[in-house]
């Protein structure tokens, strides 16, 4: 749920998640044209309060049995061409995470903005002036 809460607030590829229609489409009442490419902002579908209420709170428990808005989180994006690399890269952070808890307290420093400030335009969400921590062992 954390890891899920994480991606909502911050996705990797925080721009667009794009696709082509092959044939008419309307979606929520907009018409689609076949031929046409349409761009999906995954930072505002996952930012809009219409789906997620307070949004800009960090909120792990969106993402308990049953309460998660399955067309309204798109990360890695959707369908057959989500992201190869998603089982991968969600085994890979839940991985490290426990290896760095497990052996050290992480804090905040105060060189990290709070709340975090991006590089615009950028391809990948990337804060300003990074992101700072203080690791102490246990």
């Amino acid at each position: 749920m954390v890891v899920c809460e994480t991606l909502r607030l911050y996705p990797p590829a925080g721009l667009f998640v794009s696709r082509h229609c092959t044939q008419d489409t309307t979606v929520s009442g907009q018409f689609f044209p076949a031929g046409v490419n349409v761009l999906v902002p995954t930072w505002h579908v996952h930012h809009n309060p219409d789906f997620w209420p307070e949004p800009l709170k960090f909120d792990p428990e969106r993402f308990s049995e049953g309460e998660k808005v399955q067309s309204a989180y798109f990360p890695f994006g959707l369908g057959p061409r989500v992201c190869i690399g998603k089982r991968f890269a969600l085994l890979e952070v839940k991985l490290a995470t426990c290896k760095i808890i497990r052996k050290y307290r992480v804090s905040k420093c105060e060189k990290t903005q709070d709340p975090l400030k991006f590089v615009v335009p950028s391809g990948v969400l990337n804060p300003e002036n990074g992101i700072h921590v203080r690791l102490q062992k246990r």
